[in-house]
């Protein structure tokens, strides 16, 4: 029994001096830096408000719903041969596809919008535009105040009184991609945009004040690569956000073809903010 005693101290001798020796070297493998996020947005060009087919104007200053759905997807942040996968926020664990009406007005900007079962109450206004016509009442008298100005251009375009290619357009400012990355130095994004496989929402849709209305399906042209690559130098710091703010040009991008348009996704940096 006692010729165990020296067995067992020579194992826990051993054991407390490796301990103390791993503890008191270094292994050559250096913590990882924190991560930075790089966000993308995309927003209409708000100049862009209009397009005219055959012989009509139809603008986004409208009463009714107002639809231009694009589909985006495969966002990724290149450094030289080296890529880092964009996700569509930093709680995602996969790429997924996502639907955006770009001409989706931002809701703090006051934009009036109805229904079509409560178009009776625009046909309405009609009677009310005859009195501001005729100065008795204002605008501002049968609207919300905030959205008096938005009407006044709407009834303008109506009249012919203001020209669509005058008026600019608060459009809504869209996450696409906001991700984890490695920080360092970028030289190109990619991401994927073209038209929702959903038809119903693969297509161009106004209305007009007088009822007429444009209902156009949307293509992407034959030739025409999804996936769009933007050469971009950017920095990603630990622990910052790095914001490229992507502008498209969406009544611009359209060409009318046979019963549809081909849709070119017309697009440009607008510029990158750190924050």
């Amino acid at each position: 029994m006692f010729s165990d005693f020296p067995k067992k101290y020579v194992i826990l001798l051993l054991f407390a001096f490796s301990l103390f020796f791993f503890s008191s070297c270094e292994t050559g493998v250096e913590d990882s830096p924190d991560p930075g996020v790089v966000r993308i947005t995309l927003q209409a060009d708000p100049s862009n408000t209009f397009i005219v087919n055959r012989s009509d104007t139809f603008s986004v200053y409208t009463p009714f719903e107002a639809s231009f759905n694009v589909n985006t997807f495969q966002g990724s942040a290149f450094s030289g041969d080296q890529f880092a996968i964009l996700f569509r926020s930093i709680t995602s664990y996969a790429q997924e596809d996502s639907v955006y009406q770009i001409i989706e007005y931002d809701i703090n900007k006051g934009r009036v919008e109805v229904s079509s079962a409560d178009s009776v109450k625009v046909y309405s206004m009609l009677d009310a535009v005859r009195e501001v016509d005729r100065g008795n009442i204002s605008t501002s008298d049968f609207v919300d105040p905030k959205q008096a100005d938005y009407v006044d251009k709407i009834l303008g375009i109506e009249r012919g009184t203001i020209n669509p290619a005058d008026l600019t357009a608060d459009y809504k400012k869209f996450t696409l991609f906001e991700s984890f990355v490695p920080p360092g130095k970028y030289d190109k994004i990619k991401f994927g945009l073209g038209v929702p496989t959903d038809v119903s929402k693969a297509r161009v849709y106004l209305k007009k004040f007088s009822g007429e209305f444009l209902s156009v399906p949307l293509e992407i042209p034959p030739d025409d690569k999804l996936l769009k690559e933007f050469d971009l130098d950017f920095n990603v710091e630990s622990g910052r956000t790095t914001q490229i703010n992507v502008i498209i040009v969406p009544f611009t991008s359209l060409t009318r073809y046979k019963d549809s348009y081909r849709f070119s996704r017309e697009m440009h940096i607008k510029g990158v903010e750190y924050f």
